[in-house]
């Protein structure tokens, strides 16, 4: 679905990407793994056009998304979701403002309308009556999940995931990371999860890719990963790399 190929990018000095090549599978969930500061969730905001890489293509049914014009951009941004590590969502907004945001400010749909489609993607994610309240009034795993729910308000093909399950308790990290497949099975959406959790990786990853330096290091399924033979990935896999 998705072809990165030779993507660099710089902040001052600091070489975040080293020329990432790397594929991601359409109807499969990709788990981008590797140290802090490697590079994973830069290339996640790079295919959004979040950030802007030095060189490089990204290829989305044979068009380089980096040339895209801003209506184009618009466009294809409509097709995928993101989940951010804090959640994102907006203190002074009710969950299904927050849900239906995109609708609202983006398709200028009417708010009845908005507020159903947002009560139906929070039933989806297990948060079904809570679309007057507020941020403040959840948890952080159900802050968690109404950040899947505004994710998949505009039914999304793509869906991207940085550090979904970070700061739970392993029994919230469980039950976020059953969603995510549950998502990706009943939508046929293609998922990419960043993550350091074990448990989110070998729960959810049809293909693993593993970065080091800024470069793609490793990419095979979870079974190679688990037996892999390389110092460096074993490192990670055991816990001794964070």
């Amino acid at each position: 679905m998705i072809d990165i190929k030779d993507v660099h990018k710089k902040f001052g000095q600091k070489v975040v990407l080293d020329g990432v090549t790397t594929q991601i599978q359409d109807g499969k969930t990709t788990v981008f793994i590797g140290p802090s500061g490697c590079g994973k969730s830069t290339i996640l905001k790079i295919i959004l056009r979040l950030i802007e890489p030095d060189s490089g293509s990204i290829n989305v049914d044979d068009q380089d998304i980096l040339k895209y014009s801003q209506k184009k951009i618009d466009d294809f941004r409509s097709t995928a979701g993101m989940v951010f590590q804090s959640a994102a969502l907006f203190d002074s907004l009710s969950m299904w403002e927050n849900v239906g945001f995109a609708l609202l400010e983006r398709e200028h749909k009417k708010r009845d309308e908005v507020k159903k489609i947002a009560s139906e993607k929070l039933r989806i994610v297990g948060l079904e009556g809570s679309e007057d309240l507020f941020p403040s009034e959840l948890s952080g795993g159900m802050q968690k999940r109404a950040a899947i729910a505004r994710a998949i308000a505009q039914d999304p093909k793509l869906i991207f995931y940085d550090e979904p399950t970070t700061g739970l308790d392993p029994i919230t990290s469980t039950v976020i990371e059953e969603l995510m497949k549950k998502l990706q099975v009943d939508m046929g959406i293609t998922s990419v999860i960043v993550t350091h959790q074990h448990s989110t990786i070998f729960n959810n990853a049809d293909i693993i890719t593993m970065f080091h330096k800024g470069k793609v290091y490793a990419t095979g399924v979870p079974d190679e990963f688990i037996n892999a033979k390389d110092e460096l990935v074993r490192n990670f896999i055991e816990g001794r790399v964070s």
